[in-house]
């Protein structure tokens, strides 16, 4: 019989962080890292959501899911930023992690401390940073 305490014992808190690039250039890949403290099971994955600053779900294609890797303390993943034909000014995504979830879509920790699991990247357009061609 297993007996689990009822309430918030830090021993059981997974503390959750997201890094990765700050900035991307429109049409360009940004990569992201989530680190957990302690290692989720294997088959454990990253339910992400996104909220958008001057920019839309047009803008990226969301990975809404990253797979842990084997230490069960890290998954990465990319997001592609869409290449469109507008001079623009830069716009920003927010990235956070929402969740650890198993196979089955249950929560892998009792306590999930998500302080630090969002993130921000600006699109910068890439039109923009082009030098105009004169004609002669």
């Amino acid at each position: 019989m297993i007996i689990d305490d009822v309430g918030t014992d830090p021993a059981d808190t997974v503390t959750v962080t997201l890094s990765g690039d700050a900035s991307v250039t429109e049409g360009d890949i940004a990569n992201y890292t989530v680190n957990l403290d302690k290692a989720a099971p294997a088959g454990s994955v990253v339910i992400l959501t996104y909220e958008y600053t001057g920019a839309n779900g047009e803008d990226i294609t969301e990975n809404l899911r990253a797979q842990v890797d084997a230490s069960g303390k890290q998954a990465t993943f990319t997001v592609s930023t869409r290449d469109d034909a507008y001079i623009e000014d830069n716009e920003t995504f927010t990235i956070s992690v929402t969740d650890i979830v198993n196979a089955d879509e249950r929560p892998v920790f009792e306590n999930t401390n998500l302080d630090g699991a969002s993130f921000d990247t600006t699109i910068n357009d890439d039109l923009a940073l082009r030098t105009p061609i004169r004609s002669q």
